[in-house]
């Protein structure tokens, strides 16, 4: 580092031991409730970013678990400026191809146009759970995750509009924030890094159209996982992109054509990330097939408790139905002849006998689920998300909506006027207050 930034060395080493900025990224699909924000500072970069005066116990508050905000470092958000800077296709289809937790992909769902869809991937198979339920709270329903390594989905050729590429790093930039990420530090750890960092990219490249954009980037400093890679994909059939970033923000830029950025601690109010971006040589036709239904079993009946928006197929899978984008079905289909698929797309319930249960999916998703409510106070919603029975009043029978503050959070099922608990086992609280 002191070789990297000279006579700014001191200053970034102070910055690591300097507090750690606490920041979210707001959603926009779920605007109700934001004022609780409205006396934060905004992210200069990203208009749905806001730094918090004091960092919550995230899990306590129902505004989080009902995908009103999400945790997310302040620096990756610069990520908004290159949607912003660039023409996206209205029915683009992107890739977020290292996507766990989740965090980049809601910063591209919240600012791609509202008919692209988005296929969120990990290789990793509890990370990928953990990216499923956080894309499901977020609400957004034109969206698929999939487990798959890059070969795999570089198959799919010339299919993503844009790619983006949060490689798997030696972690540098987190050293303030995770001190796993020190303890897992080595020289080799970062040349390892560079080495599969390069041949992720190798391998998700076909999968990128003619015209368009590759977003490649860590949260590290080293060279070999950063600027190393550009002469790389410069040989590769890439250009770069310049993104305008605003001096006054701090980020450094990492290349005369301004395609490159690096956030330092002490420059930025954020932790350390690596950015830059690149376009694939060619112009696509602007042809785009016709979508088939592909393999899928669609769904014609009726569907209680839920509203299917217009655009959308019901098909079934795996024994739950599934709201699927119809502008995709056949590279849904293709998905998931490969086995890659691990949510197709919005899930809407299942038949069981006579009876549907409507699924979570349906009660986070706005306009999506037509039911009464049921509104809690903040010693119930904790109850109903410790998936205990809660004393409130509701209806004879039938299924209603449990909502805080303006906010769904997921259904329960009243029988003889007793109320049945809904909310999934796997995302229960399991902390008392």
């Amino acid at each position: 580092m002191n070789a990297q930034l000279g006579a700014e060395a001191p200053a970034f080493f102070d910055a690591l031991g300097a507090e750690t900025p606490s920041s979210i990224l707001l959603n926009l699909f779920k605007s109700k409730g934001h004022g609780a924000f409205s006396h934060d500072e905004c992210v200069p970069w990203n208009p749905w970013g806001r730094y918090l005066k004091v960092r919550p116990q995230f899990i306590r508050d129902p505004l989080y678990q009902a995908g009103a905000y999400y945790s997310q470092e302040a620096s990756s958000m610069i990520l908004s400026q290159v949607l912003s800077q660039y023409e996206m296709p209205e029915n683009a289809i992107c890739l977020d191809l290292c996507a766990a937790p989740g965090g980049k992909s809601l910063i591209l769902r919240s600012l791609l146009p509202e008919k692209a869809f988005l296929v969120s991937n990990d290789i990793h198979p509890g990370r990928v759970d953990v990216l499923s339920e956080n894309l499901l709270k977020w609400g957004h329903p034109r969206h698929a995750v999939t487990r798959a390594n890059g070969s795999q989905l570089g198959l799919l050729k010339d299919r993503f509009d844009l790619i983006l590429v949060d490689a798997p790093c030696s972690g540098e930039g987190m050293f303030r924030k995770d001190p796993k990420a020190i303890q897992e530090w080595s020289p080799g750890h970062v040349s390892s890094c560079g080495i599969r960092q390069k041949g992720i990219v190798e391998d998700i490249l076909p999968a990128l159209k003619e015209g368009g954009l590759l977003i490649y980037s860590t949260c590290t400093f080293a060279p070999e996982e950063n600027s190393e890679l550009n002469e790389h994909l410069l040989s590769n059939g890439m250009e770069p992109f310049p993104i305008r970033v605003e001096a006054s923000w701090g980020f450094q830029p990492m290349s005369e054509n301004g395609h490159s950025y690096q956030a330092y601690q002490h420059k930025v109010r954020g932790e350390g990330f690596f950015m830059s971006v690149y376009r694939k040589l060619g112009r696509e036709s602007g042809v785009r097939k016709s979508s088939g239904k592909g393999h899928w079993d669609i769904w014609n009946g009726d569907l209680p408790w839920t509203s299917v928006s217009d655009g959308y197929e019901v098909a079934e899978w795996k024994g739950e139905l599934y709201a699927l984008d119809g502008q995709v079905m056949e590279l849904l289909a293709e998905l998931d002849k490969g086995r890659l698929l691990k949510r197709p797309g919005l899930p809407l319930g299942e038949w069981k006998g006579k009876d549907f249960i409507p699924n979570v999916g349906t009660a986070l998703a706005p306009g999506w689920a037509k039911a009464m409510e049921v509104k809690l106070n903040l010693e119930e919603t904790w109850a109903y998300l410790r998936r205990e029975t809660p004393a409130v009043s509701g209806p004879e029978s039938g299924w209603t909506l449990m909502n805080y503050n303006g906010f769904s959070l997921g259904w329960a099922k009243w029988v003889h006027g007793r109320m049945k608990n809904h909310y999934p086992k796997e995302w229960r609280t399991r902390t008392s207050w």
